[in-house]
């Protein structure tokens, strides 16, 4: 494994990515090596796709079968009304405050907070690209949206924050509304808050 220019490791094997995931793995990050397998295998990956003369295969394909998998664990999340009640009174963000009153009623994860709506129609409209599901699934759905109906409360929720975030590309907009909030969003906000991960998550179970 040689440096580029830029200082970044340049692997030429599939050995120099195995070893530098086993050096992950050794911090038992199981679920980080994974990520990064994934994103240097999308890298190479590209390479090939743009004819880079010194890429001719992908040396990150293969390894996810020889790497440790990940346990599986539920995510923190708050299932009593009170204490759910104490953690929107704590929030001061009310794009992420509105988030929070929709997930329980949808089950969603964060990323699929952010969907196409149809008022008219009552209904909320998530691309396949947003959902968690297989590719074979996703390739089968083809652009056909996940449809699902829009309850009273959700509708309401969602016109005040049409209000504050009609404007932009996103209903549950960051700041700036360049960008969707995101899992990572509401963590910070939930730890600046003290609520801690033992207790709640943005994910959910």
């Amino acid at each position: 494994m040689g440096l580029t220019f830029s200082g970044c490791p340049r692997f030429s094997a599939a050995r120099d990515v195995f070893d530098v995931l086993r050096q992950v793995e050794a911090r038992e990050v199981y679920e980080t090596a994974h990520r990064m397998r994934s994103i240097i295998g999308q890298v190479f990956t590209i390479a090939i796709d743009i004819h880079v003369s010194s890429v001719t295969s992908n040396p990150a394909a293969g390894l996810a079968r020889v790497l440790k998998k990940p346990e599986k664990m539920l995510m923190a999340a708050i299932i009593y009304p009170k204490e759910l009640g104490r953690l929107l009174r704590d929030i001061g963000s009310f794009v992420v405050k509105s988030a929070f009153e929709v997930a329980p009623i949808f089950f969603v994860r964060p990323m699929e907070l952010c969907p196409d709506i149809d008022f008219e129609g009552l209904m909320l409209n998530i691309p396949p690209a947003a959902m968690k599901m297989k590719r074979s699934e996703k390739s089968q759905m083809g652009t056909q949206p996940h449809a699902v109906s829009l309850p009273r409360q959700v509708d309401e929720v969602l016109r005040k924050l049409k209000q504050v975030t009609g404007s932009g590309a996103y209903v549950f907009a960051i700041r700036s509304g360049s960008r969707p909030i995101s899992a990572n969003t509401v963590n910070v906000g939930l730890r600046t808050l003290a609520w801690d991960a033992d207790t709640v998550t943005g994910h959910g179970r």
